[in-house]
């Protein structure tokens, strides 16, 4: 086994390098045995939303908001979901001028030295709430040439200095002959392009320039990252806020309590964790990405390592409980969970009878509904089916967090932060009446929190769009559309001002972003097939086929931890694995770069996966343009009834089939007169879904 400097090394060498937020959660050791009964759970929480400026104006840093909002958020999930001891001995808090690197490497080292050697076997979690920045590889250990730190309240004094990431590394490793866990929590950025966030956007990027009191020559050839792979047997679990051209936001989010800062993968990651403590971490980070890509669409949260264990190897907690506020005979409810809890209109909850023991699949269900109105706390829903009141003490749990019939909020009265010309506001007008009767897109009131937007550029000879940038020979002004955090091309779309189909392409680019959000949010949080349906990712080398075509000769398997990549004009294929008891009928679906949807399995209703076993995708797929994430998604159910090939249908309302789930994926795409009213009959155990995100890269 690999020392526990050599394995934080291969988690330090490239995943602050790739990422702006991960986790490195539940890190076994290889240790003497212990006495179960002597572990205790500890937390250092740090906040840096202060910064001791340096004298030069130029070096001076930008200060956070969301880093105290963070740690209280952080406390409360580790006392309440995770049974921390609520207490200054269990859990330090270093906030603003109390967050220094002495007194953070005191708290982390030191003082937790002393706690573990007298609680051997305990479980520590160390959380980071701010800046985050890169240096020149110190001590030539870095493929890249380059060295990730944080950013502590003196670092960027006239004297200070960063945490490297080599640093953090070491005081970990003294912890290592004591502790059975240790959870490593950073919400910072450390890469990423430079972008910019439009001034109503409220959006930060939580990333600095490197320290100028940090400098060294660098050795190594920059460019050339280890491709490092992370055992499945290390028991370790990195969970990651964004890929290397990406940045991790912090925002205002709308809470019960208020409009708070927080950034959004804490935020989303602990609302994911508060409804499902013991879920696996493939399972919680897939939620939370559905609630991040809501927010700031060019962020993606990834998992990498032990991804299918539970989070802090706390299998049996217990979740936040959703109260019944309200049940009345005709059918009618309201719950304390709101949008702030992933709850939209159209979702579908599960009521349960008090004292259940579980809260999954059928088995103590006493009731299905739809909700029908969203606040940021509360929500109302209508019993499916048989109308009846319900007792106030049943247990109520969001079946498809995320998911719901609620539009996607799209900026037309101007544009994202440009000012507005004569013909932007013929356009504009134009795209604002071909979006009419659409249900999956409205206009944004003033003042309302857009997703999306239209924004002006210069399209250049090869084709590419330079945000912002000026008419000129050889350049041509042009439309795309942007993310309200960054206001930069996405789907690889854009259209010239002068072409007078603009407002119609711009509208039928706007609905495919809408038909993909709709149904990347679409899951079974409460199917006893949850996590028992598998999707993974094979690289394979082809030839060609006896009667034409290409065939599989042969076939790697890519790990299912992260975000895989694939080069443009590489083949790939998928293998579909149902671990359950169940046959299963499973539909591949794939939602491209260009906000394509498209039915990769030819048989309507899916094609049929006995039970333990596995399928393999055919023919092979060709990687193509354009660049970014494109998401495979495989949705299956226990009937061969549900015709998946409206998913490819525009305008598609209703189904022929009584499933339920064939009424969800019409609804998910529906661009008019949705049909409100729900399946009767809801069956938990019935369905569930596999997500995959792949890179396509140069």
């Amino acid at each position: 086994m690999p020392s526990t400097r050599a394995r934080l090394k291969r988690i330090f060498g490239r995943k602050l390098r790739l990422v702006g937020f991960y986790v490195i959660l539940t890190l076994g050791f290889a240790t003497s045995p212990i006495s179960a009964h002597s572990a205790e759970k500890f937390a250092v929480l740090v906040g840096v939303d202060d910064q001791l400026q340096p004298s030069d104006p130029r070096n001076r840093v930008n200060v956070l908001s969301g880093p105290a909002n963070d740690i209280v958020l952080m406390r409360r999930l580790l006392i309440e979901q995770y049974g921390f001891v609520d207490d200054a001995q269990h859990i330090v808090t270093l906030r603003g001028s109390a967050a220094s690197v002495a007194a953070i490497r005191r708290a982390l080292v030191t003082d937790m030295l002393a706690k573990v050697r007298a609680n051997p076997g305990s479980t520590v979690v160390f959380y980071f709430s701010g800046h985050g920045a890169r240096t020149s590889d110190l001590d030539n250990d870095e493929g890249d040439g380059e060295d990730e730190t944080l950013v502590a309240y003196d670092s960027r004094s006239d004297t200070g200095r960063d945490i490297v990431d080599d640093e953090l590394e070491d005081w970990l490793a003294t912890l290592k002959p004591y502790v059975g866990h240790i959870a490593v929590i950073l919400d910072s950025c450390h890469s990423g392009t430079a972008t910019r966030a439009p001034a109503s956007a409220a959006a930060t990027a939580r990333r600095l320039s490197p320290n100028p009191n940090m400098r060294a020559p660098v050795s190594l050839a920059a460019g050339q990252p280890r491709d490092i792979v992370i055992p499945r047997a290390a028991k370790l679990a990195v969970i990651s806020g964004s890929l290397a051209d990406e940045l991790s936001y912090e925002g205002e989010i709308e809470t019960p309590s208020g409009t708070v800062v927080h950034g959004y993968l804490t935020y989303h990651l602990v609302q994911a964790l508060k409804q499902r403590p013991s879920s696996s971490y493939r399972a919680a980070v897939a939620r939370a990405r559905e609630a991040v890509l809501r927010v700031a669409a060019s962020q993606h949260p990834q998992v990498e390592g032990e991804i299918d264990s539970a989070v802090f190897g706390a299998g049996d907690a217990v979740a936040a409980p959703i109260e019944l506020r309200s049940a009345t005979p005709d059918g009618k409810l309201v719950i304390g969970a709101g949008s702030a809890h992933g709850v939209r209109v159209g979702g579908l909850l599960a009521i349960y009878r008090a004292g259940a023991p579980k809260t999954v699949g059928d088995a103590d269900k006493i009731a299905d509904a739809r909700v029908d109105s969203v606040g940021l706390g509360t929500a109302s829903a209508i019993i499916l089916g048989t109308p009846k009141a319900l007792p106030l003490d049943s247990t109520v749990v969001v079946v498809t967090p995320n998911f719901g019939m609620d539009p996607l909020l799209v900026k037309l009265d101007t544009l994202g932060d440009q000012s507005v010309e004569p013909a932007d506001r013929v356009m504009l007008a134009a795209l604002q009446d071909r979006l009419a009767g659409n249900e999956l897109l409205r206009a944004a009131k003033p003042g309302e929190p857009w997703s999306l937007a239209v924004q002006r550029g210069c399209l250049t000879a090869t084709g590419k769009v330079i945000p912002d940038g000026p008419a000129a020979a050889g350049c041509e002004s042009s439309y795309y559309i942007a993310t309200r955090q960054e206001l930069v091309p996405i789907m690889g779309f854009w259209v010239r001002r002068s072409d007078p189909n603009a407002p119609v392409r711009l509208g039928d680019a706007l609905t495919k972003k809408a038909k993909q959000l709709g149904l990347r949010s679409l899951t079974n949080s409460n199917s006893t097939l949850d996590n028992l349906l598998r999707l993974d990712l094979m690289r394979v080398k082809t030839g060609p086929a006896p009667g034409g075509g290409l065939t599989i000769v042969s076939q790697t398997l890519v790990p299912g931890d992260g975000i895989p990549s694939l080069r443009v004009g590489e083949y790939f294929a998928f293998r579909l694995t149902n671990l359950s008891n169940e046959k299963l009928y499973a539909s591949l679906i794939a939602l491209g770069t260009s906000g394509s949807i498209q039915v990769l399995t030819p048989t309507p209703g899916g094609d049929a996966i006995n039970p333990n076993n596995f399928i393999m995708t055919k023919p092979p797929q060709t990687a193509g343009a354009p660049l970014g994430i494109e998401t495979y998604k495989v949705i299956a159910s226990t009937r061969s009834d549900v015709d998946y090939s409206l998913l490819a249908s525009p305008g598609a309302t209703k189904s022929a089939s009584t499933a339920p789930l064939a009424w969800l994926l019409a609804q998910s795409t529906a661009v008019k007169s949705r049909d409100p009213n729900a399946a009767e009959g809801l069956t938990s155990n019935e369905w569930t879904t596999a997500q995959l995100d792949v890179l396509i890269r140069q």
